[in-house]
């Protein structure tokens, strides 16, 4: 908790400084000492990861165990969480346009945005493995997500390179509209997944099989 609260606050203070002593914020600014600092430190992420490591205990503890939530509960908890996703993913939109955001609520989105975002999944995950998920549970049962989940790993460890390379490739501008930014996305969705099969066939499921091998002549 004292680390939460530490990195919360870290966070705090390095979006202010960078939105009050170098320019007003708007998403539409590309600045790379602002994506150094404020997005790319490892620190900044320390929130995320502790609520992680909470819901983790909370599922570990709740394991093989009855678990029941009066529907009053459920039905707020649900209702935060999507909430909150929305706010964070359309919390921005009107800047689009060219508005500023004012400071205070600047710095309150860069601080608690991605711990927000975490604590949603977080109920999500414990809502849908305590009997609570309703359909979103149905839907994420389906076997048919089984091979993708099976590549996530890789494909988050190699989607910024993708998105890079696609960005530093180009030799023109781009003019964003809806059907460049879809057909952005699908393709970076694809090249992705495509890259991060051939990771785990030829270097993470080999390395899987080899430390199974290894383990269990120790033991």
């Amino acid at each position: 908790m004292h680390f939460f609260c530490g990195s919360s606050v870290r966070v705090y203070e390095l979006a202010y400084c960078f939105t009050h002593f170098l320019r007003r914020y708007n998403d539409n600014i590309e600045d790379a000492n602002g994506i150094d600092v404020i997005y790319g430190k490892t620190y900044t992420r320390w929130p995320v990861y502790m609520v992680g490591m909470v819901t983790g205990y909370i599922l570990y503890r709740l394991e093989g165990e009855k678990f029941k939530m009066r529907l009053a509960y459920v039905v707020s908890g649900w209702c935060a969480a999507i909430a909150t996703g929305l706010a964070i993913i359309y919390g921005l939109w009107y800047t689009v346009e060219g508005h500023y955001m004012p400071q205070w609520l600047a710095v309150l989105y860069l601080t608690l945005s991605r711990p927000a975002w975490a604590v949603a999944l977080g109920w999500m995950t414990i809502a849908c493995v305590t009997g609570y998920g309703g359909p979103v549970n149905a839907i994420l049962s389906w076997k048919i997500w089984i091979p993708l989940s099976r590549l996530t790993f890789s494909a988050y460890m190699i989607h910024l390179p993708v998105i890079a390379m696609g960005y530093m490739s180009r030799d023109r501008l781009l003019f964003y509209d809806v059907y460049n930014l879809v057909y952005l996305v699908l393709g970076g969705i694809l090249l992705t997944f495509t890259v991060a099969f051939a990771i785990s066939v030829f270097l993470e499921n080999p390395t899987i099989g080899w430390e199974k091998i290894v383990l269990k002549r120790k033991k």
